[in-house]
C-alpha cells in the first residue's frame, strides 16, 4: 500500500474505544473488518503518542 493511504481517524478511534473497552486484537479486527496486523500496530502507535489505556499512568 503507498504510503499516505492510512486508516481514517474514526477507524482508529473505533480501534482505540474498543481496546479500552477489553476486547482483543483479534476481536476489534473482527467487528471493524480488519487485520489483525492493522489493529495491532494502531493500537501501539496510541501507547507511545498518546493517552489511553495503553499509557495510563501506574498507581505508586
Amino acid at each position: 500500500m503507498p504510503r499516505g493511504y492510512g486508516l481514517s481517524e474514526s477507524i482508529r478511534e473505533g480501534i482505540w474505544e474498543l481496546r479500552a473497552e477489553g476486547l482483543s486484537d483479534r476481536e476489534i479486527g473482527r467487528r471493524l473488518g480488519l487485520g489483525l496486523g492493522i489493529v495491532r500496530t494502531t493500537s501501539a502507535r496510541r501507547g507511545a503518542s498518546g493517552p489511553g489505556p495503553a499509557s495510563a499512568p501506574s498507581a505508586a
